[in-house]
């Protein structure tokens, strides 16, 4: 019998209170087996890079609950998430050493919330590092937290050359324990010029954080080369519902990629 998660629906009270749901009912399953060879294989295509999950929005909707810990028991230790919520949830049943990421802001007044239960927030903007370096000096200590980059893929992100001004000013980023850098790629599955151009970008400012984890690939970034993998991958869609890797075609793609790619580590 395969591992599965049976999802039922969520009814409102109005709807539930007629009795809805008790003649329209749907229930999804979730193969954790299929999960688990995704991530495995996916694994196999950056054996140099930590794999990180993304199990933001309830892993898409799938059961972050039973996912992530899932995930960690396969060795899994970087979790990236939407919000604080989300990384309180994660917390508590994912190891105290996993690494949580919120990717979109802790919001003004969470920044308690977020250092008790030990979660890392990535910084897109100099509004959000001021906050976070607020919160540290009234603790009174530098509190670890990521930088997000835009390097050609502007939706979120700090723009290029505000950090490097940051970087050369005496307060900002000098008081800041970067613990992430990353940055976004744009057309991911694809070895193009533009992924290159980004790729160029990004390496030219990695030398401000050298004791940061390095991070510019999500899933279908593994398949642009290895030069694009670096110290850790960010897997969503590929783990749970952009492909499931039993298909030849694709197994056959992964390889092809694979053996072409730039062995050349950043």
């Amino acid at each position: 019998m395969p591992d599965t998660i049976n999802i039922e629906p969520n009814l409102p009270h109005d709807l539930a209170d007629i009795g809805y749901g008790e003649t329209s009912r749907s229930t999804m399953i979730v193969d954790l087996g299929a999960i688990r060879s995704n991530y495995r294989k996916l694994q196999a295509l950056a054996p140099r890079s930590s794999c990180g999950a993304v199990v933001k929005a309830d892993a898409y909707g799938l059961g972050a609950g039973r996912i992530a810990p899932f995930l960690a028991d396969l060795g899994c230790t970087h979790f990236f998430v939407a919000d604080v919520e989300e990384g309180i949830a994660i917390r508590s049943v994912v190891p105290s050493s996993a690494k949580i990421y919120v990717l979109h802001v802790v919001m003004p007044g969470m920044e308690p919330a977020a250092e008790q239960h030990d979660l890392l927030p990535i910084l897109n903007s100099r509004q959000q590092l001021d906050a976070w370096l607020r919160h540290c000096r009234r603790r009174n200590r530098a509190l670890p937290a990521g930088i997000h980059v835009d390097t050609g893929l502007p939706r979120l992100g700090f723009p290029m050359d505000e950090l490097q001004a940051l970087a050369e000013k005496e307060t900002g980023l000098s008081e800041l324990t970067t613990a992430l850098f990353m940055s976004q790629l744009a057309c991911a599955e694809w070895k193009n010029e533009v992924s290159r151009q980004q790729l160029r970008r990004f390496r030219k400012l990695t030398h401000l954080f050298p004791k940061a984890i390095l991070s510019l690939s999500n899933s279908a970034g593994l398949f642009a080369g290895r030069q694009f993998h670096f110290d850790l991958i960010r897997l969503g869609g590929g783990i749970f519902w952009l492909f499931h890797i039993r298909s030849p075609l694709l197994q056959a793609v992964a390889s092809r990629q694979s053996a072409n790619a730039d062995h050349s580590m950043p």
